[in-house]
């Protein structure tokens, strides 16, 4: 096949992936993957966030307030970063916590002191180990894209947070 049909046929497989939304290029999302790891992401980051944010004003433990607003401003930084992404496909993220974040949420908000911590700290861990699971797998399936890029980029962070997290847990003295 010569380079002139390939670049052709190159361009219809591009052309017919792609349309056009206020005179920019706008990929369509290529998978039900793509769009369970953005919807699956953003649930996670709307949660960490606004758990964090919950309980920087709550915590009465220094270590632990420190650790919630440090996260929350992490996770608001990996939003908008997933948002820029999403935007690319045209994909819409959530806006709001799950129904079952959102009843985790509650309990922060009406706990206090070691029962806050521990309810914060432990659903934290939960949640960023499953967040390092999905990005984990998004990298085993070879995905380069904007997508991968994303898990590649954040996968560290969710690491480092799940290690000051499990040693916040054990300097506190909480326990499973």
């Amino acid at each position: 096949m010569s380079l002139k049909k390939i670049i052709v046929v190159a361009w219809m497989v591009t052309a017919s992936s792609c349309s056009m939304k206020n005179g920019e290029e706008v990929v369509a999302v290529s998978s039900a993957n793509d769009k369970t790891f953005m919807t699956t992401a953003g649930y996670g980051n709307i949660h960490l966030k606004k758990a964090g944010l919950v309980t920087a004003q709550k915590s009465g433990n220094q270590l632990v307030k420190s650790f919630a607003h440090s996260a929350s401003v992490q996770f608001t930084k990996a939003q908008e970063d997933l948002q820029d992404r999403a935007a690319y496909f045209d994909y819409p993220l959530p806006s709001v916590e799950d129904s079952m974040h959102r009843e985790l949420i509650k309990k922060l908000e009406s706990s206090q002191g070691r029962e806050h911590d521990s309810i914060y700290l432990l659903t934290q861990i939960i949640d960023l180990k499953n967040m390092q699971g999905l990005y984990e797998n998004r990298l085993a399936e070879n995905s380069h894209g904007l997508l991968g890029k994303y898990a590649e980029n954040w996968l560290p962070q969710v690491r480092k947070n799940i290690e000051e997290a499990e040693s916040i847990k054990t300097e506190i003295k909480l326990y499973d």
